[in-house]
């Protein structure tokens, strides 16, 4: 799951999700230093190949892990969507009732 380490205002760790990622990204997430240490000299557009060509020859049940972990990813990153939404929807509430221009608005 990609991801950024951050800490919220009281300075607990948190964990901030970008979105969610392709079960072939997945893949290449997990598979990319591996290529790397094979082929030291390859360069990054022929190390996106290899990765490529090794996702589309695996089989359904070597290629589940990854789809399934794109699925529970997916979950979190519509849950964490609507969250942003309804706290977004509230600071413009709050901006609007003392006064301060949206920043759709283009101050």
């Amino acid at each position: 799951m990609p991801s950024v380490a951050a800490t919220n205002k009281s300075g607990e760790s948190v964990e901030k999700g970008w979105c969610s990622c392709l079960p072939s990204m997945l893949y290449a997430q997990a598979n990319r230093f591996r290529l790397r240490k094979a082929n030291p000299d390859a360069r990054f557009g022929l190390i996106g190949k290899l990765l490529h060509s090794e996702w589309s020859g695996l089989t359904d049940d070597k290629k589940r892990p990854y789809i399934e972990r794109y699925e529970e990813d997916k979950i979190r990153f519509e849950g964490d969507k609507a969250k942003y939404i309804d706290e977004m929807a509230e600071y413009e509430a709050k901006k609007a009732k003392y006064g301060y221009a949206s920043e759709s608005e283009g101050v």
